[in-house]
């Protein structure tokens, strides 16, 4: 697909070509590296995500395409027209951001190349928001849709319905990933929604077992790889 044609709410999942998190497994799932959620669209789509850097809300790094390995495979929810549950999601995936108190506003110089010309293009983050602990503890957890999954969900709905950004993003606890992006779809959908669409628990899933629950779920749909062919040149 191309990248304009990415829609709000869509999730990202990044396969690194050059490499697996884990390298003693052959199983393609464990190339997932990363996982975003479309935030805004357009002809250069923006994406929120946690990374190293903290919660992060910047436009696509094609660059990362070309030179790093990676390709980007997109999942939409099925059936969302009239429920606008994707929209809800990236709205709250971008505030959660964008109105933090720690928010912080800097301009990543991006080099061109032959054919056209050096640019600055805005990076929005909330620093010290990404849990090493979290992202590399939960490897040894289940993931499944227990008791405290659903506590967690019913935590996830209040902060929506209050307008509060979850602590984890504040400065307790932090977040990691694939955590933040099922946070934000349970927060709109709720206990029974999750129990149908997205039935992980969001604080131990991992980037390659989301991967595997939406690849193997009808309520969510593969539009296939992004292509860039017809890239902007200067991204």
């Amino acid at each position: 697909m191309k990248l304009d044609e990415l829609e709000l709410g869509d999730i990202l999942f990044y396969f690194n070509r050059k490499r697996s998190v884990l390298p003693a497994s052959g199983d393609k799932p464990y190339a997932v590296t990363h996982v975003a959620i479309v935030s805004h669209v357009g002809t250069c789509p923006w994406v929120s995500h946690i990374t190293e850097r903290g919660l992060v809300f910047n436009a696509i790094k094609i660059r990362d395409f070309e030179y790093r390995g990676l390709k980007y495979l997109v999942y939409r929810l099925r059936f969302d027209q009239d429920l606008h549950f994707a929209a809800e999601a990236s709205q709250l995936a971008r505030m959660w951001c964008i109105a933090n108190e720690n928010v912080k506003l800097t301009e990543k110089k991006t080099s061109g190349n032959a054919a056209s010309v050096d640019s600055f293009l805005p990076v929005v983050s909330v620093p010290h928001t990404f849990s090493y602990f979290k992202s590399h503890s939960a490897i040894f957890r289940s993931a499944s849709f227990g008791k405290k999954a659903i506590d967690y969900v019913n935590k996830l709905e209040w902060y929506k319905v209050q307008n509060i950004i979850p602590p984890e993003l504040r400065s307790k606890g932090g977040m990691y990933c694939s955590m933040f992006v099922v946070s934000c779809y349970q927060a709109v959908f709720g206990i029974n929604q999750s129990a149908d669409m997205l039935a992980v628990d969001a604080r131990t899933v991992m980037p390659w077992t989301l991967y595997g629950y939406i690849d193997d779920k009808f309520s969510w749909k593969c539009l296939g790889e992004i292509d860039f062919v017809d890239k902007p040149l200067y991204l």
